[in-house]
Order: C-alpha cells, then structure tokens, then sequence
C-alpha cells in the first residue's frame, strides 16, 4: 500500500479503522504526516508574511480525522517512510515525527536534497526505486 503527501495521513486512518478487513503487505508513505493541524502550520511558518498567522491552523484546521499516533496501531505491518529533507511543503520534522510513532518493523529513507514527494523523481531517483522496490519484494516474500 502506497501513499504520498496528503494521501498518507488518509491512507493511515483508514488503515486504522478498517484493520480487520485491509491488510497490507506493506506501507510505503512519501512525505508523510499526522496532524492537518501541524502541516498547517508547518506551511504557514516558511514565509515571514505568513508566520503570524500559525495560530490560525489550529482553529481553521481539524484534526479529528487526523490518526495522530495511531499509526502504532498498524504495526506488526512493516512501514516504509521516505521524506526529502528539502520539502517545503510538509517539513521534514513531519515525516521524522510520523516515523518516531510508529511501532516496529520500520524504515525511514531520508532524501538529501528532495522536495516535496521526492522518491521517484529527481537526483537518485534509481536509489530510491531500488529501495522501493526491494522492500515490495521482500514483504511479497515474507509469507
């Protein structure tokens, strides 16, 4: 199961809620986070002109549909984080505090230069399919 930006912290939740009846191999997230509320203010914080208004993500942004650390609840299933340490959109702080919830088995691919949902796009993207797809084969394999 594959996810990326936004479509991770859906992908999450719905992992959390629907456990019984999706269970994957594995979790590949690129870019991933937990909290509308925190990415909010992750993008507010990149400009001077918007760093004033950070408050406002916590009373314009919900996170009651946010899984926040639930992602733990995932595990034993193994979960692939891959996060570019230049993203400007989720900060990388996000993607590193979405890892440290999460329960074992898991890995968290750090991208030196990436951007935004860098895994397969840009320098070294080889790399990172390789990665991906050597954990795919693995997780197919494990059975």
């Amino acid at each position: 199961t594959y996810a990326q930006s936004m479509g991770t912290i859906l992908l999450v939740r719905a992992l959390v809620e629907e456990k019984s009846a999706l269970q994957p191999k594995i979790i590949v997230l690129d870019s991933p986070f937990l909290s509308f509320q925190w990415a909010g203010m992750s993008v507010l914080s990149q400009n001077w002109f918007t760093t004033a208004f950070q408050p406002l993500a916590y009373l314009l942004l919900s996170d009651e549909w946010a899984p926040g650390r639930r992602i733990r609840e995932l595990s034993p299933t193994p979960i692939l984080i891959f996060h570019g340490d230049a993203d400007r959109v989720v900060d990388f702080r996000l993607g590193q505090e979405a890892f440290e919830a999460a329960l074992p088995p898991k890995e968290f691919v750090r991208i030196p230069g990436g951007r935004h949902v860098p895994a397969f796009w840009g320098d070294n993207a080889e790399k990172y399919r390789e990665i991906f797809i050597s954990r795919l084969d693995a997780a197919v394999k494990s059975d």
